[in-house]
């Protein structure tokens, strides 16, 4: 991945995440969760998470992130495919696409005709760079070289944020009066989007924002969701709270609540309706 970053290879890189018992065996073959290659029932069948989000970051020398999306249905993941496709080959970069195993094995309606996001029109050069013609030689080269490997860290990061805007995929369900926000992604997502309506339905107040572009964090899409009644954030996590930790970084005077479930299994739509209607503000 370092060497197709320096290079700026436009590739997609789609990375199925899953918790519990690997296929270690080179004759496995695919099966039914809790059922191994030789017919016995496992102890523990294949669970699903959001495992390798913080990982997904860090993976490329001086740490200049790759973008990575994170689809949290049949559709998003359709749809978010050809967009990484888009992003890889305007930018000239990889662009990491994290699934899961809830979402490879569900079943939902996708409308392949339309796009839930604005795709630049073809021959449009912004974003564009030249194809470099680099080996791994020359990447060597660069990184054993102070100055060169500065110049190219320096083109790399600015490549990331002069296009935030195509790299910023969100979807808000603001209510501006809200004093929490309720921020998803991946496969907490849907039971997000279930408490957010049995709150509202029960006549108190949230916010929501899927996001959909995990790195670089889409920072102005989240200004634009903390609006000045905005008192915590709240993010439920199919891990141990790895984007809750990132978002520190960056959002400052506003509490940050985890509810991480790290398990495999599904957080309850009950329980984070019960974590926003506890806040002392509703």
């Amino acid at each position: 991945l370092g060497v197709a970053q320096f290079a700026e290879l436009p590739i997609v890189i789609i990375q199925y995440q899953h918790l519990g018992p690997t296929q270690d065996d080179p004759q496995s073959k695919p099966r039914a969760a809790g059922v191994s290659p030789r017919g016995q029932t496992d102890t523990m069948p294949y669970l699903a998470g959001d495992t390798d989000v913080a990982r997904a970051r860090h993976l490329t020398p001086g740490s200049i992130p790759l973008p990575v999306l994170a689809p949290t249905d049949p559709a998003s993941a359709w749809h978010l495919t050809h967009k990484a496709l888009e992003i890889a080959g305007q930018l000239r970069s990889p662009v990491l696409l994290l699934t899961s195993t809830d979402i490879a094995q569900s079943i939902g309606p996708v409308a392949t005709h339309d796009t839930l996001w604005h795709r630049r029109p073809a021959g449009d050069p912004t974003g564009e760079t030249p194809v470099p013609q680099q080996t791994i030689d020359e990447y060597n080269a660069i990184t054993r070289a102070p100055q060169r490997l500065k110049a190219k860290l320096d083109h790399l990061f600015e490549k990331m944020t002069d296009n935030r805007d195509l790299l910023e995929i969100t979807v808000p369900d603001s209510d501006p009066d809200a004093e929490t926000l309720l921020l998803s992604y991946g496969l907490a997502d849907q039971p997000a989007r279930r408490a957010a309506a049995t709150v509202r339905d029960a006549g108190a107040r949230v916010s929501h924002l899927t996001i959909h572009s995990l790195w670089p964090i889409p920072e102005n899409s989240l200004r634009r969701a903390v609006t000045n009644y905005v008192r915590r954030i709240l993010i439920p996590e199919r891990n141990t709270g790895l984007y809750a930790a990132e978002l520190a970084r960056v959002i400052h005077n506003i509490k940050i609540e985890s509810l991480p479930r790290y398990d495999g299994r599904a957080i309850n739509p009950a329980t984070i309706a019960h974590r926003i209607t506890a806040w002392p503000c509703g």
